[in-house]
């Protein structure tokens, strides 16, 4: 695992630019690596409007990825999915309309154990296409994002693991 649980049995999530803590565990780390080399770490919930700009709502879903590269260093992909609230112009809206949104940031590294800390290279990519569709209800958006981010098809691991 790439982040230690706290004394409550929590996840602590580091990513590029802030420390999670309270983070709950949807799904365990799978030990195997896929064809690539790509580990995928545990799945987990963390509170959008946190993580992922003004307009998020609800809870965000992040899985994260990782593989050893040649050089002794890390790649890691942390991708995260979350629900954001559509701002409209020039129209009413009587019920919010909510969108599914990802992130996903590349990032290489020394360690593991301090992925942030020991940073070599870095870069983010939004995604406003992971589903089409626009949401009313943001439980159902967010059941949404928690498929995603559950899934294990991520065109985010046809990166090599070396900076751009």
């Amino acid at each position: 695992m790439l982040a230690p649980h706290n004394d409550e049995g929590t996840r602590q999530m580091l990513t590029l630019n802030s420390t999670y803590t309270g983070n709950s565990e949807i799904a365990p780390a799978v030990e195997d690596a896929d064809d690539n080399g790509w580990h995928k770490d545990a799945v987990w919930t963390a509170l959008a409007a946190d993580s992922c700009g003004d307009y998020a709502v609800g809870a965000a879903f992040e899985s994260r990825y990782w593989k050893a590269n040649a050089d002794g260093t890390f790649a890691v992909v942390t991708e995260t999915y979350y629900v954001e609230q559509i701002e409209t112009s020039n129209q009413p809206v009587v019920e919010p309309a909510l969108a599914v949104l990802g992130r996903y940031e590349f990032l290489v590294c020394r360690s593991l154990e301090d992925v942030g800390g020991t940073e070599v290279w870095s870069d983010t990519e939004y995604d406003d296409g992971v589903d089409v569709r626009f949401w009313f209800d943001l439980a159902d958006a967010e059941q949404k994002c928690r498929e995603v981010a559950l899934s294990d098809q991520r065109f985010t691991l046809t990166w090599d693991g070396l900076p751009r």
